[in-house]
């Protein structure tokens, strides 16, 4: 048995394990280095750590962007579920959400920095349930809240695994008289 010893081969994967080839073959069919005899050396034993959950979202694109807040300060971390809730959004909630993970030591240093994402989103919701000026047109009372209707279909798209549509028609309801009217 021969195997490749160039560590710069294609073949060769990130964990270090190489090619091996039978001994009738002379060179290496991905970078046509010559091959040397004996089996390939043992790959580096993996040195695998705890991981901590430090924040779970309910959607893909809000957990890469905390992993990547992360990783500009240098933390290494780990999305759990993150193509489950991307390939069919109910089931990724039924497992908790797109969970990111980083090792034991970094999680406080990591839940620090993805509290600025907690305000932003906080700051968000409650910039949208702030009362609109509008008057509700049955009973005159200022200050309609804002209501978001899904036809049929978006449950249909639902029951098909499909992630919700970010399209709602939006309408408004009266705080003192329930109404759901348009604006």
């Amino acid at each position: 048995m021969k195997h490749c010893a160039n560590p710069g081969c294609p073949a060769q994967s990130d964990d270090g394990t190489t090619v091996e080839y039978q001994d009738s073959v002379l060179h290496c069919g991905h970078c046509a280095a010559l091959l040397q005899p004996g089996p390939a050396p043992e790959p580096p034993a993996v040195e695998w750590t705890d991981l901590v959950r430090v924040r779970a979202f309910s959607e893909p694109h809000s957990a890469f962007a905390a992993q990547s807040a992360l990783r500009a300060e240098g933390i290494e971390s780990f999305l759990a579920n993150a193509h489950l809730a991307g390939l069919a959004w109910p089931y990724g909630v039924v497992a908790g959400g797109v969970q990111l993970q980083v090792r034991a030591e970094d999680a406080e240093r990591a839940r620090a920095i993805l509290s600025v994402f907690g305000d932003l989103a906080a700051e968000a919701a409650s910039l949208s349930s702030e009362p609109l000026s509008a008057a509700c047109p049955r009973c005159g009372v200022a200050g309609p809240t804002p209501v978001r209707r899904r036809g049929w279909w978006a449950s249909l798209l639902g029951l098909l695994g499909a992630p919700p549509p970010a399209v709602a028609s939006v309408g408004l309801r009266c705080r003192a008289c329930g109404l759901e009217y348009q604006d």
